[in-house]
């Protein structure tokens, strides 16, 4: 990443186009940006359910934030890593098993 600032620029202009957060307490915040320069992925659980423009008015407590960069190969992988996420996340088991996770180990078995 070439410039954090930039990047999160990005990612607050694509949450005012329209919500990311799918309900159950899952929001997937993500923009297209000059700044990636590899796409990417982190995520983020919490207690304490953070407020959050959602499907269903829950705020978040699991956050998966995708990094991308604006070019048409990455734009291409973003649509395969969405897919691949919102599959496991239709899951109310695999949504159980991230907000219980207690370490990395427990979320790569959530998605497993």
């Amino acid at each position: 990443m070439s410039d954090i600032d930039g990047f999160m620029k990005d990612v607050y202009a694509r949450e005012a186009e329209g919500q990311t957060g799918i309900g159950n307490f899952v929001a997937i915040p993500h923009g297209k940006s000059e700044f990636v320069s590899k796409n990417g992925v982190a995520i983020g659980i919490t207690e304490n359910e953070i407020p959050w423009e959602s499907l269903d008015d829950h705020g978040a407590k699991v956050v998966i934030l995708f990094a991308v960069g604006n070019d048409m190969e990455a734009a291409k992988e973003h649509l395969k890593l969405l897919s691949l996420f919102a599959r496991k996340l239709g899951k109310d088991k695999v949504v159980a098993k991230l907000l219980n996770s207690e370490s990395a180990e427990d979320v790569v078995e959530a998605f497993a």
